[in-house]
């Protein structure tokens, strides 16, 4: 049909447009699978074969005319679990706890003597929770819980390395399954209805929004204009040689010559090895 041909051209204009769009099919397949189990539908395997040929194709053609070269390894303890565990923590810490937000995040620092802790316990947890949702017998809920590991998961330098460890706009899709679950899963809970403390309930929920809401009004002042965000970003990451190079041409653009050529050499000393 039309919307069936349309939607293999969209996922392909999405692919060229941004290469995180591969991660979309699972949405589709999920999408479809839950949905299935609860109107009785036949689900089609072979609706899909257009979408995986077009991602095995992408793949082929990217391996042929991209190279990895000497990207930067954003792994900790030389192994992708661990290295993938961390970052999911960081990102959930980014969701709940807002604070510092900033574009030039360095590798979290590991001061365990055993770094597969972390990775054991989110494991357990998610499986945990998984059992949870799937014994809720919520479709929506389900859906919501697959959209955002799906998504989450191509930006944990797992599959291929990225070009930076964690960075807070990979969330901003991810995140929206995230929410959709919390929205659902409270909104399903019919005895905070009925509960005494219904009243401090919604007090604490308004709290949070007021929260979040300061949080917001402080992180727009940051960026009223480019010396205010990355002298703090200077504050925030120190060792980052991007802040320095962006700062510099910020003080060519406004003719402060010394300081560009200040703030170039000091990020010529946090990796000379990459300056010619």
């Amino acid at each position: 049909s039309i919307w069936y041909t349309g939607s293999i051209l969209g996922f392909l204009c999405a692919i060229l447009s941004k290469e995180s769009a591969l991660a979309g099919i699972a949405l589709f397949i999920s999408y479809d699978l839950i949905d299935y189990r609860k109107i009785g539908k036949r689900f089609s395997k072979t609706a899909y074969l257009p979408f995986l040929g077009i991602i095995i194709i992408y793949g082929v053609v990217r391996a042929l005319t991209h190279s990895v070269g000497t990207a930067k390894s954003y792994t900790i303890g030389g192994s992708s679990l661990v290295t993938g565990s961390y970052y999911l923590l960081e990102y959930l810490k980014i969701l709940f706890f807002p604070l510092n937000l900033h574009m030039e995040r360095a590798l979290p620092h590991i001061s365990l003597s055993f770094p597969w802790i972390p990775p054991v316990l989110l494991l357990m947890g998610i499986t945990v929770l998984s059992f949870l949702i799937i014994r809720s017998k919520n479709p929506l809920l389900l859906f919501s819980f697959v959209w955002f590991l799906t998504q989450i998961f191509p930006v944990l330098n797992i599959i291929l390395p990225l070009n930076a460890p964690v960075a807070e706009h990979w969330l901003y899709f991810p995140s929206i399954g995230l929410f959709m679950g919390i929205t659902i899963g409270i909104g399903n809970y019919k005895q905070i209805a009925n509960c005494k403390f219904k009243i401090l309930i919604s007090m604490l929920f308004f709290a949070i929004i007021g929260i979040l809401s300061l949080l917001t009004i402080r992180q727009t002042s940051y960026w009223k204009d480019p010396a205010s965000f990355y002298q703090r970003l200077q504050k925030l990451n120190p060792k980052s040689e991007v802040v320095y190079l962006n700062l510099a041409i910020y003080n060519i653009q406004k003719q402060q010559f010394e300081e560009a050529v200040r703030n170039l050499r000091h990020a010529r000393s946090l990796s000379p090895g990459e300056w010619k």
